[in-house]
């Protein structure tokens, strides 16, 4: 569904991941992929040592990682 939806997306997009994501750890680079080919230059980051709740277990990354994104 995702794959299908991507291409009408004309916003910017953005992923913030943490490493050891229970669902998606194992497949990020595919997730990447994915994203990348709607927008090549996709700001894609992954915070280490966090895992799915990458906004509570790293809140410092990923607060900074937003405001670098939203000042673009």
């Amino acid at each position: 569904m995702l794959r299908r939806a991507l291409p009408a997306i004309r916003a910017r997009i953005a992923g913030i991941w943490g490493e050891r994501d229970a669902f998606m750890g194992a497949r990020l680079e595919e997730c990447r992929l994915v994203l990348a080919s709607a927008q090549g230059d996709l700001d894609w980051r992954v915070i280490e040592g966090a895992g799915h709740w990458v906004t509570y277990e790293a809140a410092e990354q990923v607060n900074a990682a937003l405001l670098e994104l939203l000042a673009r």
